[in-house]
């Protein structure tokens, strides 16, 4: 009895040594599992990081690319690149400035009155001060040489080059009754081709009996430059219309009347006048073309010394028509 209890002792023993051996190898192991989740949640976090961090970097990259391309594009257009070209094909810049010169434009003929003497009415005739000793017409010209001063010649037509659409609005008041309004549009359909639409209308009714004078003048231009600059073709069409009642100046005996303080010939327009009825109209239709190849230079004018061959056409009304072709060195 007593062997068999021994017997029993030992494999109890034996039994509880085994159970602690297994629980002492199991404890290791679920902490190595455990440590290699902890491991594999970790090498995700520090990818997740780094992507994130990537995708971060990635996008301020390309936003800091569009913001420098937002400013390069906003940078990129100047006032300076608004051209206005003359009938020579001289260039200025567009001037947005506020100035005393801005001033002396405010007006109808829209440039300053120096030799200019204006009549009552706002749009009528203008006498000359001044006389240019360097203009010498060869040929006979158009009448109504008062009336000339706001008439658009071939030389007052500009022409334009700008890189995004460009507007120009003016308007004022005029005497009594009437207004003045200038607008312009100018845009290029691409770098070497631009056109100009442009109207002036004018209605006045100024202080005086038959005094009223009315403005229309239609404006289209076009400007075209080969892409070495080398050909240059211009043109325009002119429509305009000037007409103006005549008074014939106000009588002796009004004039005596308003002199002397009259209370009833205090207003102008109850003045009489030597002409009621009568009226005069200066109308003009224009087309014009010339075109210009380079010889020496380009149409940019950078270098004073260029030479060029061109050829005009000009129509005025029906049937005036002519032709030019020579040379010009600059």
């Amino acid at each position: 009895m007593k062997i068999c209890n021994y017997i029993t002792y030992i494999f109890i023993i034996i039994f509880l040594l085994q159970t602690i051996n297994l629980h002492a190898f199991q404890e290791p192991v679920q902490n190595t599992e455990k440590s290699s989740e902890t491991l594999d949640l970790n090498k995700l976090n520090t990818t997740s990081n780094t992507i994130e961090n990537q995708f971060d970097v990635k996008s301020k990259s390309k936003k800091f690319i569009v913001q420098k391309r937002k400013s390069k594009q906003i940078d990129s257009v100047y006032i300076s690149m608004y051209k206005i070209i003359d009938y020579e094909g001289k260039s200025v810049s567009v001037d947005t400035s506020l100035t005393i010169k801005k001033e002396y434009t405010n007006n109808f003929l829209r440039k300053d009155y120096f030799e200019l003497l204006p009549f009552v009415n706002m749009g009528h005739a203008f006498n000359k001060l001044g006389y240019n000793f360097f203009e010498e017409n060869l040929i006979p010209q158009i009448g109504q040489k008062s009336k000339h001063t706001s008439y658009f010649k071939t030389e007052d037509i500009k022409y334009y080059n700008v890189p995004t659409p460009f507007t120009e609005l003016f308007f004022r008041t005029t005497m009594e009754q009437g207004q003045l309004s200038d607008a312009l549009i100018t845009l290029n359909l691409n770098p070497n081709f631009n056109f100009a639409i442009a109207y002036r209308g004018m209605r006045s009714q100024g202080k005086y009996v038959n005094q009223r004078s009315n403005n229309e003048a239609f404006r289209y231009s076009f400007n075209y430059n080969s892409k070495n600059h080398k050909y240059n073709f211009i043109g325009h069409y002119v429509s305009q219309n000037i007409g103006n009642n005549e008074n014939g100046g106000v009588t002796e005996q009004s004039l005596s009347q308003f002199e002397l303080g009259d209370p009833e010939f205090k207003e102008r327009s109850v003045l009489n006048v030597r002409l009621k009825k009568a009226n005069n109209e200066l109308k003009g239709k224009r087309s014009f073309f010339k075109q210009n190849y380079f010889l020496k230079g380009d149409s940019n004018l950078k270098n004073e010394n260029s030479l060029s061959v061109f050829h005009e056409f000009l129509k005025v009304d029906v049937g005036n028509l002519r032709l030019c072709l020579c040379c010009k060195a600059h």
